[in-house]
C-alpha cells in the first residue's frame, strides 16, 4: 500500500507540474507572443514557439526547485514567492476593484515597481545591509513595501 501511496502522489505531482507547464506554454505563445511581440505569423511558427515554451518552462521549474535548498524550510521560500510576486498583483487587482482610475499601464508599470521594489528588498536582506528578526519578518516588510508601491506607482 506505501507503494501505491507513492506511485499516486508522484502521478498527481507530475499531472501538476505537467498542467503549470502547459499553461506558461498557452500564455506566453498566445497572449503575449502572438498579441505583442509578433503578429501576424504563421501556425508553424507558433507551434514551434509554445515547443520552446515548453522547454524553458521545464528549465526554470528544474532550477527553481534547486532554490530550495537555499532557504531553511519550504515556507521561507513560499512566503518570499508571495512577497515579490503576490503582494504587487494583490495591490493591482484590488486597485482594479475600487477605482477606474488605474489603466493598463499604470497596472503593469505597478505591478513591475512593486516586484522590483520586492526583489530589491530581499537583496538588501541578503547582502546583510537590512536587518530583521527573522527571514518571515524581512519577507513581511518586502510584501508591505511591494504592495505600497505598486499602489502609488499604479495610481501615479
Amino acid at each position: 500500500m506505501l507503494y501505491v501511496g507513492l506511485t499516486a502522489l508522484t502521478a498527481s505531482l507530475m499531472s501538476g507540474l505537467a498542467a503549470n507547464i502547459s499553461a506558461f506554454a498557452a500564455v506566453w505563445t498566445e497572449d503575449i507572443y502572438r498579441v505583442w511581440l509578433k503578429r501576424g505569423e504563421s501556425d508553424r511558427h507558433y507551434l514551434m514557439v509554445g515547443r520552446w515554451a515548453v522547454v524553458a518552462a521545464t528549465a526554470i521549474s528544474v532550477v527553481a526547485s534547486y532554490l530550495n535548498f537555499l532557504f531553511r524550510d519550504l515556507v521561507e521560500h513560499v512566503q518570499m514567492i508571495f512577497s515579490i510576486f503576490g503582494s504587487p498583483f494583490w495591490a493591482i487587482f484590488l486597485l482594479g476593484m475600487t477605482t477606474k482610475r488605474v489603466g493598463t499601464r499604470g497596472a503593469m508599470s505597478g505591478f513591475l515597481a512593486g516586484v522590483c521594489m520586492a526583489g530589491l528588498h530581499v537583496v538588501a536582506v541578503s547582502a546583510g545591509w537590512l536587518h530583521y528578526g527573522s527571514i518571515m519578518n524581512a519577507n513581511f516588510h518586502a510584501a508591505m513595501y511591494a504592495f505600497s508601491v505598486a499602489c502609488i506607482i499604479a495610481l501615479a
